[in-house]
């Protein structure tokens, strides 16, 4: 999931100029919160 997510994200910032994405999870999702802190996301909020 890892590789996909990194290139979804390659494309958002090169081709489609994007200056920020915003992903949510569920609190109880530790495997989804885990890999996108892994792919570069600051947690906000609680």
């Amino acid at each position: 999931m890892s590789e996909v997510l990194f290139h979804v994200l390659t494309f958002a910032f090169t081709k489609m100029c994007l200056n920020r994405i915003e992903a949510k999870t569920m609190t109880h999702n530790v495997a989804s919160a885990a890999l996108l802190l892994k792919m570069g996301f600051k947690k906000r909020g609680y």
